[in-house]
């Protein structure tokens, strides 16, 4: 990850006029659902507000559909070298995964959208070096 939160694999922004079949590469129609809400997300603190404001019902339908992917995923993924810019559907698909990884901890580890103990709503800070 890089200082901002942003992923360090590059991935492109989806272009308007995108069809449905043209959203995500072949194999992965399942995921299609969430692309509205996951697959846009540029930042690590956009996907965890995404959580936070998520309900538990919403989280585990998207965990549930993504998480067995993964492995295929990846397979797709790593046949694109990593430091170039993904093609439009790839960069959906790998955001979409990027998103999984704040609705896992919601469904497996919290059981609750938001950190317990935590207010609402909140974002991660960054520490800055000081000169």
């Amino acid at each position: 990850m890089s200082e901002k939160g942003s992923s360090d694999r590059k991935a492109s922004r989806p272009t308007g006029g995108d069809s449905i079949n043209n959203l995500l590469p072949q194999g992965f129609e399942s995921l299609l659902p969430f692309v509205d809400q996951w697959g846009g997300l540029q930042s690590q603190t956009d996907r965890y507000l995404k959580r936070q404001a998520s309900t538990m019902d919403e989280l585990r339908r998207f965990h549930g559909a993504s998480a067995p992917l993964l492995e295929k995923v990846f397979a797709h993924l790593d046949r694109f070298p990593f430091d170039e810019n993904l093609p439009d559907k790839e960069g959906r698909l790998f955001r979409l995964m990027l998103g999984l990884i704040e609705a896992a901890q919601a469904v497996e580890i919290f059981k609750t959208p938001r950190v317990p103990h935590t207010p609402y709503p909140h974002t991660n800070f960054t520490v800055e070096e000081m000169s």
